[in-house]
């Protein structure tokens, strides 16, 4: 609760409390009528009194400062227990210790999606008094704590979805980088890729410049391989071209 949701209720019982019905005193055994009915206004006049003192606003405020106090030792305590269970964790290193939880075998490890439950039903706290600058560097390293396990924990469920097709890619790259070692050798496996894109245009252009003697020598070439030339054209228009307008 806010500070100013106490403050209302707090008013509203005194005000409720003040609206109770008075006590009517029984007569006193031994004294006539008007004694007792004098000493039963008296009473009750003492009791409006102190009933009237003690919600007064002055002891209104010292409860609400009282609650206040509390409520931020509370949470102050709350937080040092997140605080000390959590441990001296840099925030950097959340995702990677997230990541190890995640491949761990032992069925004692928790899933993602109940991490993110769990994280997301940490108290939200914020704190009542903003002139306490005590609790304020606490509370600040515990939102931040929250935010970033909440946020590293989205962005791994997120990586998830892409990791078989990242998997997919990862293998047709180390497919052809043990083609190009076997071919050209390990040693020149670097060189080759450097200049990955002019070979495959080089390659490209010889192989319409053999498609073309072989269309002189043969005549027309079947549909099929028409087509595969004309892939061939299209994918040589997208490379990136020299000063002189030619595809390197």
């Amino acid at each position: 609760m806010s500070y100013n949701e106490y403050a209302k209720f707090v008013s509203d019982e005194a005000e409720r409390i003040s609206k109770l019905p008075k006590v009517q005193l029984p007569p006193v055994a031994g004294l006539d009528p008007e004694a007792s009915h004098t000493l039963a206004t008296a009473l009750q006049h003492a009791l409006d009194l102190h009933r009237k003192e003690v919600f007064s606003t002055h002891n209104q405020d010292a409860v609400l400062a009282q609650i206040v106090s509390k409520e931020q030792a509370s949470l102050r305590d709350e937080l040092q227990r997140v605080m000390t269970l959590v441990g001296d964790l840099p925030r950097e290193q959340v995702g990677s210790d997230l990541v190890d939880l995640q491949s761990g075998g032992d069925s004692g490890f928790v899933s993602l999606e109940r991490l993110l439950d769990d994280i997301e039903k940490l108290p939200r706290v914020s704190l009542i008094d903003e002139e306490d600058s005590e609790g304020e560097p606490l509370l600040r390293e515990y939102n931040a704590l929250r935010h970033a396990l909440g946020g590293k924990a989205l962005a791994i469920r997120e990586a998830q979805r892409f990791l078989p097709e990242l998997m997919r890619q990862t293998r047709s790259w180390q497919q052809l980088q043990a083609a190009v070692e076997d071919v050209y050798g390990a040693e020149n496996a670097d060189a080759y890729f450097q200049k990955y894109e002019s070979n495959v245009a080089t390659q490209a252009h010889e192989a319409c410049r053999l498609a073309e003697t072989a269309l002189k020598v043969k005549g027309a070439l079947p549909p099929d391989q028409v087509e595969s030339l004309r892939r061939i054209v299209s994918m040589l228009k997208a490379m990136p071209r020299n000063r002189k307008g030619k595809v390197d």
